[in-house]
């Protein structure tokens, strides 16, 4: 847990480089929070990691010994390959559903990076976030259509596996963008669910003072996703504190089973401290519940993603605290990467993006 929380920390620490990268519309700097931990210490962490993932049987992007932080790509890979960008190049994209803001504000970052470039995008959408088929038929689609790279957000493991590798067997960058772990992707780029998730779990610890009662919304139960977002919450927590986990609440990323669930809840367990979600929709949902029970504001509610939803309900005081994982520049970033793999550079299997907490002491930045 302990190396999972140095890389966070590392994660957190941005360079100048940053600043460049997330020069566009509706990026936002995020400024150093910690001391920089050595790249010493950072690589020992790492190889510990993925000696320990290798003998799991399975590959986390928290575990991978060859990350490098965003703010550091063009220190490491030397200055955007803008000769690289071909007449009538595109680049395609498959996210999960179109209504979710997260997805909608990458989308955004990729469509920016490229459009300054003269280059051509093709984003895709499932339907909803259960929408494997359509998915895995979305990016079947643009496999056909020939495009020099492709950016996915599998909502599975294995959905993309062969089509994967055939896009490499022809030489096209594919890049993950979600935490889930698309093994044989080029390049992962964006935040660590992981370390998220035991972020949270520190600062729910220090809030608390280590003891207490809290509840987990969940996303789809069985998805590595909630393994990792509410699965390590919950593991560092009881690890770490007295705190008592009171209620696992299977709200499968829909906000109003999590508004009925935390009704509920509060029926039989009135005296909860704190509910952590798994996003900040989920949030939005709980603190609905909360408010029919009239505990809005004595349960406080803790998530992620930084949505403009969770942003205002932070700075009105209902929403405790979310994670911003900054989607616009995630979304520059993977076609920034891309572009690189394209230009032939040897990129690093993660690049890892800032992670920042938005709470009462910080939400007047966000909200501008």
């Amino acid at each position: 847990m302990k190396k999972k929380i140095l890389a966070l920390v590392l994660c957190l620490v941005l360079t100048a480089g940053l600043a460049v990268g997330c020069n566009g519309k509706g990026s936002e700097e995020v400024k150093d929070t910690g001391e920089k931990t050595t790249d010493a210490a950072l690589d020992d962490s790492n190889d510990q990691d993925a000696a320990d993932a290798t003998a799991s049987g399975e590959w986390d992007p928290s575990d991978e010994s060859n990350i490098t932080l965003a703010g550091d790509v063009e220190t490491k890979y030397g200055p955007l390959p803008e000769d690289a960008v071909t007449e009538g190049m595109t680049f395609g994209a498959v996210f999960p559903e179109a209504s979710n803001e997260y997805w909608k504000t990458v989308a955004k970052g990729i469509e920016d990076f490229c459009s300054e470039r003269g280059i051509k995008t093709d984003i895709q959408f499932a339907l909803t976030t259960e929408d494997q088929s359509g998915q895995l038929a979305a990016a079947e689609t643009l496999e056909k259509k020939d495009l020099d790279a492709y950016i996915f957000a599998p909502m599975t493991a294995d959905l993309f596996t062969n089509l994967t590798n055939q896009l490499k067997e022809n030489k096209k960058p594919v890049i993950n963008a979600y935490f889930t772990p698309m093994e044989n992707a080029d390049v992962f780029v964006g935040a660590m669910d992981s370390q998220i998730a035991e972020l949270a779990a520190q600062y729910t610890i220090d809030v608390l003072d280590g003891k207490g009662k809290v509840a987990m919304a969940m996303a789809a139960v069985s998805s590595r996703t909630n393994q990792i977002r509410c699965g390590l919450y919950k593991e560092y927590i009881e690890a770490n504190s007295e705190i008592e986990v009171v209620a696992e609440m299977p709200a499968e990323w829909v906000p109003e089973t999590a508004m009925q669930m935390t009704e509920d809840l509060l029926t039989t367990i009135p005296d909860v401290d704190l509910i952590w979600c798994a996003n900040d929709n989920l949030a939005l949902g709980v603190m609905e519940g909360l408010r029919s029970r009239d505990a809005l504001g004595k349960t406080k509610v803790l998530s992620m993603d930084a949505t403009t939803s969770a942003i205002n309900a932070v700075a009105e005081g209902e929403l405790f605290g979310t994670y911003s994982t900054d989607p616009y520049f995630t979304g520059r970033m993977c076609a920034e990467i891309c572009l690189r793999k394209i230009a032939g550079q040897e990129i690093d299997r993660v690049i890892a993006c800032p992670v920042e907490l938005v709470d009462a002491s910080n939400v007047d930045k966000y909200l501008k």
